[in-house]
């Protein structure tokens, strides 16, 4: 009997390590990838790992973090929002036209943010209340915003060298990039709303089985208003991080990559 229950505990306790184990890949997701190309890349060249590197790096992929930000959200409803990359540009498009106006250059990042929001929306209200698929209503959206786009900047590349908000592209705060910045504080609301409030637990819940989640009282059609506005909200804050970047917008090539 002893040497029965001391193979039951071992085979519990494997049980047990094997979870956590598969419980710790999942919360690493593709970090040791990205730490094995690191080390691949410092191996091909050993300026790789340079702290000037990294910061050109960082500054590159912040855009990008806020993007995949507002993406988590829709995704986490089983949802998709294809039309990121041209809210992108759209948002850019105003910021920087806007930057144009003197003495309201400032206005820009309003402008650009709230346009963002505002496709974002739309798209929600498609998919929550008229009940379209998600895939479509965003594939439409992509077409149509990017055309708003290339509208606003007459198919040309809108420049402003004076751009008033140009630090949040290219100044830092005590040596960080305010691009890093603007990214972290984003992953970290992000994290907080999805993890720590009610709001996050009903997206979850709506991901995971949205009938199931009316039946409780989650009033599905808002949560799904607010991830796809969120997207489009973020999308918008990206554009204003590329126009600060760049001094410029171009509504056919910008954001063609998202």
């Amino acid at each position: 009997m002893t040497d029965s229950s001391t193979v039951a505990k071992s085979a519990d306790q494997a049980v047990v390590r094997s979870r956590r184990l598969r419980t710790a890949f999942a919360a690493l997701g593709m970090l040791p990838v990205l730490v094995l190309l690191a080390v691949g890349f410092q191996f091909i060249n050993p300026r790789f790992l340079t702290g000037t590197n990294l910061l050109i790096v960082s500054q590159q992929s912040s855009i990008n973090i806020v993007l995949a930000a507002g993406m988590t959200f829709v995704i986490l409803t089983g949802g998709i929002d294809l039309s990121v990359g041209s809210i992108l540009a759209a948002s850019a498009m105003v910021a920087v036209l806007v930057s144009l106006v003197p003495d309201w250059g400032m206005l820009g990042i309003p402008a650009a943010i709230l346009l963002g929001l505002g496709f974002g929306v739309i798209n929600g209200l498609l998919v929550a209340y008229i009940k379209l698929p998600p895939f479509i209503v965003t594939l439409g959206s992509l077409t149509a915003v990017r055309g708003v786009a290339r509208l606003l900047g007459e198919d040309t590349t809108v420049f402003n060298s004076d751009l008033p908000f140009d630090f949040i592209g290219n100044g830092s705060l005590f040596g960080i990039p305010w691009l890093v910045i603007i990214a972290l504080t984003v992953v970290v609301l992000s994290w907080l709303v999805l993890k720590r409030t009610v709001l996050g637990t009903w997206i979850y819940a709506v991901g995971g089985n949205a009938e199931a989640a009316r039946l409780t009282g989650i009033k599905v059609p808002l949560v799904l208003l607010f991830v796809y506005g969120v997207s489009g909200l973020l999308a918008g804050l990206g554009g204003v991080m590329s126009a600060a970047r760049l001094y410029a917008a171009n509504g056919l090539q910008l954001g063609q990559s998202y």
